[in-house]
């Protein structure tokens, strides 16, 4: 929870209040949703693996899909973009994008190709519901794998 006041603090100073009257209050749930998905997603990685070396070995890949996939370095499409939506980072960049209205920073002959990021609540609440499924899922998978194993 503090982590999750710290960023939302960073990303208040850092940015023009974009004019939503619940913009602090929509960081402060998108950056609290993201670390909890982020920690569901460790507890499943940790679920799979044998030991801590394992775990440190997959780590460098796991970032690297979470940075490939978000939909930011470049436009996605096709059975890629099925494979994206189902990175945390891609909704949690899509948050951070509609809260400070990050489409009106866009030159205007490239609006359309940013429409993921138009601050609206639909757009807000989607990504919402989508960090909360994809932790949900990610804490499935982790029951799933350790009810599983033997204790010993």
């Amino acid at each position: 929870m503090i982590q999750s006041l710290i960023i939302t603090l960073i990303i208040a100073v850092s940015f023009v209040y974009p004019g939503n009257t619940n913009w602090l209050l929509g960081l402060s749930i998108t950056t609290f949703l993201t670390l909890i998905g982020n920690v569901c997603c460790g507890l499943a990685i940790s679920s799979f693996v044998q030991n801590p070396n394992e775990a440190n070995s997959i780590l460098p890949l796991i970032l690297l899909a979470q940075t490939v996939f978000a939909g930011v370095l470049f436009e996605l499409k096709g059975k890629v973009e099925i494979l994206a939506n189902s990175m945390l980072s891609r909704w949690s960049i899509r948050a951070y994008g509609s809260l400070v209205d990050i489409q009106s920073l866009v030159h205007p002959n490239l609006k359309d190709t940013f429409d993921i990021y138009v601050a609206n609540n639909n757009n807000l609440m989607l990504s919402w519901f989508s960090l909360i499924g994809l932790s949900l899922l990610y804490l499935g998978f982790s029951y799933w794998q350790l009810k599983g194993k033997k204790e010993y």
